[in-house]
């Protein structure tokens, strides 16, 4: 994500979802699912909405 970021900023041009997808997967990161992949994700949005098992 960030070469995209990056990229984007040396271009001038605002990538707003690459940014949020960015700041969510330093959030799964913080919470302990860096081992995880993209599913990480969905783990973090589930818990930021409070969805349990």
């Amino acid at each position: 994500m960030n070469i995209v970021l990056q990229t984007g900023k040396e271009l001038a041009v605002p990538l707003y979802g690459a940014s949020l997808i960015a700041a969510q997967m330093d959030a799964a990161i913080a919470n302990g699912k860096g081992d995880l992949d993209h599913s990480a994700l969905a783990l973090l949005i589930e818990r930021l909405a409070g969805i349990t098992d």
